[in-house]
This record gives structure tokens, sequence and C-alpha cells, in this order.
């Protein structure tokens, strides 16, 4: 918002949200394939920081993690 005012648990009205700025964070990336992870361990460490962020920011907690389509794919934490 203009007036610095950060919002995070709800969508504002209309009028607000036109003079709304978005908040990024940029995180750095992961040059490792995932498909072949089956457990939290072999994850690249950037993405647990990533996926750890995404938990926080949602306010849940991570339960599965899918790295592809396949069943064998989603492990759980």
């Amino acid at each position: 918002m203009p007036d610095g005012t950060i919002i995070r648990d709800s969508m504002p009205d209309t009028p607000m949200l036109y003079r709304a700025t978005p908040v990024y964070e940029e995180w750095e990336g992961w040059q490792a394939p995932t498909t072949e992870c089956r457990s939290w361990a072999d994850l690249p460490a950037q993405a647990q920081s990533y996926l750890l962020r995404l938990s926080e920011l949602a306010g849940v907690s991570i339960t599965y993690v899918s790295v592809g389509p396949e069943r064998e794919q989603m492990f759980a934490l």
C-alpha cells in the first residue's frame, strides 16, 4: 500500500487494491533435478528453504512434497 501498510491475511477491497503494490521475494533457485528425490534430505538446500518459506507465508505445515506426476514421486515429511 502507498502508506506502507502490509496486508497479509486478506485481499483488500477493490479501491485499496488499485493502490496496492505487491511485495516480491527473490529466492536462489536450484539447478539440480528433483524428480528422483524421495525424502526431505534428498531435496537441494535451496528447495528446502523455498518450501519452508511458503509454509511460513501460508501459515500451514507442509505434509507432503511431490516432485513429479507419479505416485511414487510424492513423499511425506
